[in-house]
């Protein structure tokens, strides 16, 4: 076996000499990690180079380490994961839809801001997916299970310098039977190990010192975080796990729609079938009737109203195109109902998805497939930005106690409670405390005292909507 290290630049350190365990575990479209203990001393980040028996070479990044002394000196015992994993998990896809293409084409995309090449990749048919929002590594995973390969990874050395990195996808060997093994029956031991460093997040910023606001001009409000987190100041970094949180639909003051144009309840199946979005971990159900945000649709829209009207296009997200062709009012005339007809080529991934509209991107949720839940919008605690100096100058100039000067600055409309709201059925097996994005209205965790029968969530940022605040 040949081995050297080189530092986290990929300058040449030298070999490892002192070699008195080494162990490669690999898993199938899993985690590949090495394990040696040496004398030797190396830094995290470091990157291992190694050749095995049959040949290869593989490359591993020092990502943790164990001293122990002995009678030989300090062993170190590092944990070394491929150099793919931590690379690619910092790879970052913004948007990319391969449909009805080729393994290879797949990953050529999903590898498309990362340094790794595809390599050798098997014929294993046409398909298609998505990659929204996430990172390179789940995306070669996502095309692993889509057109069921393996996936496995390969270097290229000259000298002491590794000058091609490649992805490899085979056919998958075998399949999952079920087989679940029990201890002291057909299982000798089990060893668990937990690693708490190094947590990638899904943070990814755009410009530089800039305040960046999304396609319908949301910024988000991150004085917020304090008030409406509900946690106390020693969790507060917590709260900012809200950035890697799961997204869902939320429509928080909704309008109905139902879909005209399929003739047929075959139709509206095959329109449902087409549609499976899986980003983390839940599929989207689309239908015939829709819930949309009240905000989102004018029935005599303003000039610049780029969202639902009708006689205007729109994209449900991750959906189809739709355009609106009438309303219901009731006899107040209040509008409760919206008629749309929707492409069936327009659909996220297709080739008539790339049809330029003038109308923005919705979001939404299936009437036939959401579930009820209590939502709390917490908004400012205060009504100045310094409450301290401002009750100091209230007591001051009223000569009051400090319960009476509060009571003047607290804002009245801190809370609000709204208990007829729809979210997406994957959201009701959320533990509480756990954290969710509301697209375009802010992000959330599941409450204390939520239950899959009542659901509660909180809000701990909100998304400023600057048209809104525009026509107040």
């Amino acid at each position: 076996m040949i081995l050297w290290a080189c530092d986290r630049w990929e300058a040449y350190k030298g070999p490892i000499k002192t070699l008195f365990e080494c162990e490669d575990t690999r898993e199938v479209n899993g985690e590949n990690a090495l394990s040696i203990t040496t004398l030797a001393r190396l830094d995290k980040g470091d990157r291992l180079v190694w050749r095995d028996l049959k040949g290869r070479w593989h490359e591993n990044i020092v990502d943790g380490v164990e001293e122990e002394r002995a009678s030989a000196g300090i062993l170190y015992t590092y944990y070394c994961p491929t150099s793919a994993q931590i690379e690619l998990l910092g790879d970052y896809l913004e948007d990319k839809r391969p449909y009805d293409v080729s393994a290879y084409a797949a990953l050529a995309s999903a590898l498309s801001s990362s340094r790794w090449q595809v390599g050798t990749v098997a014929d294993l048919g046409q398909a298609g997916t998505n990659f929204y929002h996430t990172n390179a590594w789940a995306a070669i995973h996502d095309v692993a299970g889509t057109w069921g390969g393996e996936l496995s990874f390969e270097i290229q050395v000259s000298g002491t310098k590794v000058t091609a990195r490649r992805v490899c996808m085979a056919k998958q060997v075998g399949e999952d039977n079920g087989k679940r093994f029990t201890y002291a029956k057909d299982l000798v031991s089990v060893k668990r190990s937990v690693d708490e460093g190094n947590v990638c997040t899904a943070l990814y910023g755009y410009g530089k010192s800039l305040q960046t606001a999304d396609e319908d001009g949301n910024l988000p409000q991150l004085q917020q975080v304090q008030q409406a987190s509900m946690a106390p100041h020693s969790d507060m970094l917590k709260t900012m796990a809200m950035l890697v949180a799961s997204q869902t639909r939320v429509p928080v003051d909704y309008l109905g729609i139902t879909l005209d144009n399929p003739t047929s309840a075959e139709a509206m199946a095959s329109a449902e079938r087409r549609l499976t979005r899986i980003a983390d971990k839940q599929n989207v159900a689309f239908g015939r009737e829709l819930w949309i945000e009240r905000d989102d649709f004018m029935d005599e829209p303003e000039k610049k109203f780029m969202r639902m009207a009708p006689g205007k296009e729109v994209r449900l997200k991750n959906a189809y195109i739709v355009e609106c062709t009438g309303c219901k009012k009731d006899e107040d005339g209040r509008v409760v109902e919206i008629y749309c007809t929707y492409d069936p080529e327009s659909r996220s991934g297709m080739p008539g998805a790339d049809r330029k509209i003038k109308g923005k991107t919705l979001h939404w949720v299936s009437c036939a497939h959401a579930v009820k839940a209590e939502v709390r919008l917490y908004d400012r605690l205060w009504k100045v930005e310094n409450p301290r100096d401002e009750m100091a100058a209230i007591r001051d100039a009223q000569q009051c106690d400090a319960v009476t000067a509060m009571k003047q600055i607290i804002n009245p409309d801190s809370l609000h409670v709204l208990t007829d709201c729809y979210v997406e059925e994957f959201a009701a097996g959320m533990k509480p405390l756990s954290y969710l994005q509301f697209q375009r209205i802010g992000y959330f965790n599941v409450d204390t005292d939520s239950t899959p029968e009542h659901l509660v969530f909180n809000k701990t940022v909100g998304l400023r909507d600057t048209y809104a605040k525009g026509n107040r």
